[in-house]
Parts: structure tokens; sequence; C-alpha cells
């Protein structure tokens, strides 16, 4: 890596945000806990305005050459989202980073939240070590939404995704359970929000083949055609 950038992921990621904020770009940053990627800051999911999918990966390119970076994975996994690994040397070992950036969200075929209106509600989150930067994260009904999403999709919810997920509930219990009744009916509803108000997610767990099923039926299989 070329002198002048740390040498850590999250320095890194923290450079390429701060990045994408002097160029205007539309982003925000997805599952949040108190403040930091879930991944420990080596793992970040970016979710874009959809008019700046493309841009965002130009300038993750040039990022990377200008700081003597390497992208040593590039998989487009639906179509307009990216999944990237960077990889970098400081003489001893090597170090990655990993960077999902996705316009909408889009889980089997079927649309789930749209990029734009995901971003259309982020929130600027300061950074306390230096004045005036920062980055966009979603507000926290999307947080909550995107990552029960995800978890439900995934058919896994561990006691530390259940945490996380009642944390974000927390944080705007309404807004968060107008997102679950956008996706489940009222009995799968209720089941899902009272695990997150109790922050008691066995049965939930135990439930999720039947909220997958669910969440499919009230989201049909789309395009980008559609």
């Amino acid at each position: 890596m070329k002198p002048g950038l740390p040498k850590h992921p999250r320095t890194v990621i923290a450079a390429f945000l701060e990045t994408l904020n002097q160029s205007g770009t539309a982003y925000c940053v997805v599952g949040l806990l108190d403040g930091e990627p879930l991944g420990g800051g080596r793992d970040t999911d970016l979710i874009v305005a959809r008019r700046d999918v493309s841009r965002v990966c130009r300038t993750l390119f040039r990022f990377c050459a200008r700081h003597g970076l390497a992208v040593a994975q590039s998989i487009r996994y639906e179509y307009a989202a990216f999944y990237f690994v960077v990889t970098w040397s400081d003489g001893e070992r090597r170090d990655f980073l990993a960077i999902d950036v996705s316009g909408d969200y889009v889980l089997g075929a079927r649309r789930l939240l749209g990029g734009d209106e995901i971003v259309a509600g982020r929130r600027w989150n300061t950074r306390l070590d230096r004045p005036g930067a920062g980055f966009w994260s979603a507000e926290p009904a999307m947080e909550f939404i995107y990552y029960l999403l995800k978890k439900v999709e995934k058919g896994e919810l561990e006691a530390r995704h259940g945490a996380y997920l009642s944390a974000a509930w927390s944080r705007d219990a309404e807004g968060a359970a107008r997102q679950i009744h956008r996706f489940w009916p009222p009995r799968g509803a209720e089941q899902l929000m009272a695990a997150a108000a109790r922050g008691a997610w066995r049965d939930a767990r135990e439930a999720l083949p039947r909220s997958r099923r669910a969440m499919h039926a009230r989201r049909p299989r789309w395009s980008p055609q559609a």
C-alpha cells in the first residue's frame, strides 16, 4: 500500500466513504451496530441510489488505484448488485476488505426494497475523532427491515442477529412495525413484532421457513424490465 492511508480495514472503508461524500454520491451504509458495520469494519454493505451504482463501482476502482490497493474479486450477483474484495499488504501480511454495493435490494429474483427508497431517509453519522467527517447510514426502520429480510431469506437467525434486530427495533418501533406489515400477513407480522419487542427470537427462529414463504408470496418474481 502506498504511504498515507492507514493499513486497517476500518480506516480504508472510512477513506472510501469520504471519497463518496466528496463526490456527492447518494449512498448509505446498512447493517450497523453501535455505529460500526456488523462485519467489524471488514465487511461493509452499501445501498446506493439506482442511478449511482455504476458510478460507485468506477469510484472504487479509481480509489484502489490511487492508494495502492488491489481489487482481488469482483462479482455481479444481481442486475444492480456487486461484491468486491479489496486487498493490500503492509509488507508482513495481507489484509482485506469486502464491500457490497447494491442499487435495489433483490433476493431470490424478488425486489424487496428500492435503493432510492432506502437512501431517501438516510442519516448523517459524525465521526467523533474527526470533526466534520462522517458517513451516511440508513434510518433505524430501514436498518431493521433490511437485516430482517436478509436473515429470513438465509434462514439464519442466531442470538446475535436477534440482539441486533431488537436494538434496531427499539430505535424506531413504530417505523419498524410498518415495514414488517409490508412483507408479512397479520399473523406472521405479529410474531415478528413480538420477538423484536421482547428480544425473544426462539419462536420466530423456528418459523423461519414459513416466514420466508410468506415473504416471497407478497413479493412476486421480478426482472429489471418489469
